[in-house]
């Protein structure tokens, strides 16, 4: 976990350009820079976290995701999944796989040949589908927030084991309480 919101610059400043094309050892910083401990220290921001991202599926956040990694594209800490060869599974260049919107197990992660479907180009195109790279990567960022949350859980409920545990889903609580003030923004992912 980074310390600040804005280490992936300490880490740009740590590594040569050449270094982090051959491979960064700062991975986690690039695709994680919403996990700090700067911003989650602050225990509103930590419980809107944990719950945007426990009560609303994953492709509700996709875009959101595939954005945080646009500095490391940048800096070329990660490379943007249609350059990099080791992103982009073999025979999936003339795909597109969708996630955002997809809010149910079946279609999410689905991936369409632009043979089969003639709307998969254009719909990768204006932001509808990802490149299947771009997917997996958004993927990953996903899979390593999850395993974090499902850390703080346990942490949280340490003396309660997780696979003991059976809630019911609950209301959705009051965003008054979670607030304080007005003019935030109810979700923070």
């Amino acid at each position: 976990m980074m310390a600040e919101e804005n280490d992936h610059f300490w880490a740009m400043r740590k590594e040569s350009t050449s270094k982090r094309r051959a491979g960064t050892q700062f991975r986690n910083h690039w695709l994680l820079p919403s996990i700090n401990l700067e911003d989650l220290s602050k225990p509103r921001n930590l419980l809107l976290f944990v719950r945007s991202r426990t009560r609303n599926p994953p492709g509700e956040f996709v875009n959101v995701d595939a954005n945080s990694v646009h500095i490391a594209h940048t800096s070329q800490a990660l490379m943007p999944a249609h350059t990099s060869q080791a992103l982009m599974p073999p025979n999936l260049s003339e795909h597109t796989i969708f996630l955002s919107g997809q809010n149910i197990q079946a279609s999410y992660g689905r991936i369409v040949s632009w043979d089969e479907d003639g709307e998969a180009f254009d719909m990768m195109s204006n932001g509808t589908g990802l490149q299947p790279g771009e997917g997996l990567q958004v993927m990953e960022i996903q899979q390593r927030k999850m395993q974090f949350l499902h850390k703080f859980v346990e942490l949280v409920l340490q003396d309660h084991p997780l696979s003991n545990l059976s809630i019911s889903k609950q209301p959705e609580p009051s965003l008054d309480r979670l607030q304080g003030n007005s003019s935030n923004w109810p979700s923070l992912t």
